[in-house]
């Protein structure tokens, strides 16, 4: 665990040093169509019976430090890019806009919580996550982009997926504080059976080494 923080603060540094910190760093939007049917059991199987080259991992870090780090790194990086699809495509699902900039982790209260509007009261939900946010003592917002790019281009069946799920809870609710809770519950679900079945799909993938080309 030691050796996975210590190279997640050089990582983190070498990156700070790499761009302008105010750099806007975005990932555009992955357009993948909804479909009603979807073999999630096939599409996660084929995700576990995945590997990653060490030339993957480098993407995935920008080249910005060497291969066997790279490969620590990004079995971190990968569960937590996970996270990120999630929330994106829960946005997508309640028509609410992109993700916007990390912002400072804010604990809201009850009274605020209970006035916020449907998009308010997700934000407020995502904003708790302190590991998004711009006091994360671990990551940084751009050390996920290439990450994201990465998983959408050789793994789009994880976004497919998590779209199907949320858009299924949608299309049978309006837009509402219900509704953000349904699909919010959905993926935070740790007993959810579609989320021990992605969990193990990614643990299966990051610790799966391609062998040497």
């Amino acid at each position: 665990m030691w050796k996975i923080i210590i190279i997640c603060l050089c990582f983190v540094a070498v990156h700070s040093n790499s761009d302008s910190p105010d750099s806007p760093i975005s990932v555009p939007p992955t357009v993948i169509s909804s479909s009603s049917s979807i073999d999630i059991d096939k599409e996660l199987a084929e995700i576990a019976s995945s590997c990653l080259t060490k030339n993957d991992n480098l993407e995935m870090v920008e080249y910005a430090i060497g291969p066997s780090h790279a490969a620590l790194l990004t079995e971190t990086l990968i569960k937590f890019a996970v996270h990120l699809i999630a929330y994106s495509e829960m946005r997508a699902a309640l028509g609410l806009p992109p993700p916007g900039p990390w912002k400072h982790y804010i604990e809201r209260s009850k009274e605020e919580f209970a006035s916020a509007t449907p998009e308010e009261y997700f934000e407020f939900k995502e904003e708790s996550n302190s590991w998004f946010s711009l006091d994360s003592e671990f990551f940084m917002e751009k050390n996920f982009p290439p990450v994201i790019r990465f998983l959408d281009k050789r793994f789009p069946a994880i976004r497919k997926i998590f779209k199907h799920r949320f858009n299924n809870i949608h299309r049978a609710n309006p837009i509402d504080r219900k509704t953000v809770d349904a699909i919010w519950n959905e993926y935070s679900d740790h007993m959810n059976p579609n989320n021990k079945k992605m969990n193990r799909a990614i643990r299966s993938l990051v610790f799966d080494v391609c062998p040497d080309e």
